[in-house]
């Protein structure tokens, strides 16, 4: 054999991935069938029969053994056996002897990449005479050692292949279970089992002497769809057979793509065929659980696998120069087998498609009403999430919003298509002009209908928020002032770094929403607005200039908003340490500075300039011992604050309690929440 075959055998190794192990098996026993043909075909028989491993004592016992994985295996069949011109081929690398059956000349070689040698022993008619070749075939020298070569007495052929030692990458990977194997023999040579003619195939468990029939595997527990599809792609006819098996042998939803009847490369199917996934098994009209497989075929399938047979030639898509013009390519292969799969799965995954919608619709009902605007169109889009997804709310939720989110993409898409140089007469007809412009408006409404219907639910989560952090406080767990400032404001930011969406000023007072410059915990010296050289750090200061509030149009800071947070539960305020005075502090220092605009030009705090005071905290005796000597503040009706004026300031002042920041922001926005069917926390007597 005049050949590296070292290298040869290092290099089908490379392409020999460990989950093909039967590969090198299946070449033996497609030779097997092959060899039968060319004698006929009828009264065929192949027997493929193995060793195991001894496997270690079960820990039951100390008697009783686990199954061992098999070790070796020997095909036995009754074809035409190693002839002089089958020999010539197998001794020549890349022999074209067999090509039109798909023969590479090179499948021998997989043998020992997975087996340490292989013996083989035939018995052949040739000319009238039978003849008995024998010879080991090795990874060393010439490949071929122990040739002999003679005439016998016996008038049956019979031709022998011994696969010995499996290697430990792929033997660790082999099934165990005498059926499992057998099964996924047939899978893996399907086709060969379809004629009326096929030869009887036996697999053997030398260790226990048990065997099965493959033939019986293939007739009992493999359903042949009754009807194959045949569509053109890229110019070249593509024939697919989808088939069912039996689950207890095969778990995964597979498609084969094979060259010349034999399994050479398979992909999943779940999560690519829509409500098709890991785990689920359909079932059929007679509620028979089926795993799916389908197995395509095609001329230029066999022209283009490769050496090895374990992958085809063909490129991933036509991006790269190499491949723009390659007719067929993986991605138009997998579309077309995953169109094809879908259609024949469709009526047996129906019922998941229910499932879903029924789940999907509960939850957005209960748990997310702000998709309720675009239920319909969700519904339609979720057929390739999991099963575990919808039955996961965080998950689900997160494929709720991507939808939505796709969504809105794709109508930014519809609607510059549909304004960008497009007339009525574009249209033909103008009332189909007016009828797609009404059709894009009702989805932008129900797209802005989402996004406010977001907001909404964003804020029944905040003020839930609130309301368990003041539920830690009651049982005794207190969370210090940072906890609400920073539900209200990230703290030691200002307004230029945190997005509109990301603060909740709103719990406090809806006006704040609305600002020009706000800095929370930060020097006032650092403040943009005003000139300082104070070290001190109001919680939150809130500048608006005159725009905000339709004030006057002089340019100066007309409303200005202090929050001081005070600890939740502290009770021991004194007349040095009264947050009242703190807040005067302030704003002497505002008063005191100047206001600037961005571009450094002074301008000073309006005269008239309206300061707007919160301070937040727990109303216990101490406090309220202070508000009273201060003498300018009066109780609110529901008894949760006081509030007051300070003419001199001119600034409205309100104390604050935790409580009534969440009974106030829960009344406010009960109205949206009740819209969208959402608890309010709303308790009326």
């Amino acid at each position: 054999m005049d050949i590296d075959l070292k290298g040869k055998i290092k290099e089908v190794e490379r392409n020999l991935p460990a989950h093909r192990f039967l590969l090198p098996l299946c070449e033996a026993i497609v030779n097997s069938f092959q060899a039968i043909e060319d004698i006929g075909g009828s009264g065929g028989k192949v027997t493929i029969s193995f060793t195991r491993d001894r496997a270690p004592l079960l820990p039951d016992d100390g008697e009783s053994r686990a199954l061992g994985v098999p070790k070796s295996f020997t095909i036995t069949d009754n074809g035409v056996g190693f002839t002089a011109a089958n020999y010539d081929s197998f001794k020549l690398a890349y022999s074209t002897y067999k090509e039109k059956v798909g023969g590479k000349g090179v499948g021998r070689f997989s043998w020992l990449a997975a087996f340490d040698e292989v013996v083989i022993d035939s018995t052949y008619e040739e000319g009238g005479k039978y003849y008995r070749r024998q010879f080991r075939f090795v990874p060393r020298g010439s490949g071929i050692e122990e040739d002999s070569f003679g005439e016998v007495d016996t008038k049956e052929r019979c031709t022998i292949v011994r696969l010995s030692s499996f290697k430990p990458k792929y033997r660790d990977k082999c099934w165990k279970r005498l059926p499992v194997l057998a099964a996924h023999i047939v899978e893996q040579c399907i086709e060969y089992f379809v004629p009326t003619s096929c030869p009887r195939i036996i697999l053997q468990d030398i260790t226990d002497g048990s065997e099965v029939c493959l033939n019986d595997i293939y007739k009992n527990d493999i359903i042949v769809a009754s009807k194959a599809h045949t569509e053109e792609i890229g110019g070249h006819e593509f024939r697919f057979v989808s088939v069912r098996l039996t689950p207890s042998y095969f778990r995964e939803h597979l498609v084969h793509f094979c060259s010349n009847r034999y399994s050479t490369r398979t992909e999943k199917l779940a999560g690519r065929v829509t409500n098709l996934e890991e785990g689920y098994t359909p079932e059929d009209d007679d509620n028979k659980p089926f795993t799916y497989g389908l197995y395509v075929e095609s001329e230029y399938l066999d022209e283009h696998a490769n050496s090895q047979r374990t992958d085809f030639l063909i490129p991933d898509d036509t991006n790269s120069l190499l491949d723009q013009n390659a007719p067929v390519t993986w991605i138009s292969l997998m579309d077309a087998a995953t169109r094809v799969a879908t259609e024949y799965l469709e009526p047996y995954l129906t019922s998941v498609q229910e499932i879903k919608e029924r789940d999907v619709k509960t939850f957005i009902m209960q748990s997310a009403p702000q998709y309720r605007p675009i239920l319909r169109q969700i519904q339609g889009r979720i057929g390739v999430l999991p099963v575990s997804t919808v039955h996961n709310s965080r998950k689900l939720e997160i494929e709720l919003y991507r939808i939505a989110r796709d969504m809105d993409v794709e109508l930014k898409e519809e609607g510059q298509e549909l304004f960008q140089g497009v007339r009525p007469k574009d249209y033909g007809d103008p009332k189909a002009y007016d009828e797609k412009f009404a059709e894009y408006f009702k989805k932008v409404t129900d797209s802005n209908m989402v996004q406010l219907a977001s907001y909404v639910c964003h804020r029944k989560l905040v003020i839930e928020h609130l309301g368990t952090l003041l539920k830690w406080v009651r049982e005794g767990e207190h969370h210090y002032e940072e906890e609400v400032h920073s539900l209200l404001f990230p703290m030691g930011k200002t307004s230029e770094e945190v997005q509109y969406e990301r603060h909740n000023l709103w719990l406090l007072d809806e006006r704040m929403v609305f600002h020009s410059y706000l800095a929370s915990d930060r020097r006032m010296s650092s403040h943009e607005p005003v000139d300082s050289d104070s070290s001190k750090e109001p919680d939150l200061v809130v500048y608006d200039v005159p725009h905000a509030f339709g004030a006057t149009s002089s340019g100066s800071y007309d409303a200005i908003s202090i929050v001081e947070f005070k600890r939740p539960g502290r009770d021991n305020y004194t007349v040095s340490d009264n947050p009242v005075r703190q807040v005067y502090g302030y704003m002497d220092l505002i008063l005191e500075g100047r206001a600037r605009k961005q571009a450094g030009e002074a301008l000073p705090v309006h005269s008239n300039a309206q300061f707007f005071c919160y301070i937040v905290c727990d109303l216990v005796p101490t406090l309220e011992a202070q508000l009273k000597q201060l003498a300018i503040f009066s109780k609110v009706s529901d008894g949760l604050g006081y509030h007051g004026h300070h003419s001199d300031y001119n600034a409205y002042i309100e104390i604050i309690s935790y409580e009534k920041i969440l009974q106030d922001s829960r009344m406010r926005n009960a109205v949206f929440f009740n819209k969208l069917g959402l608890p309010s926390g709303v308790h009326k007597d």
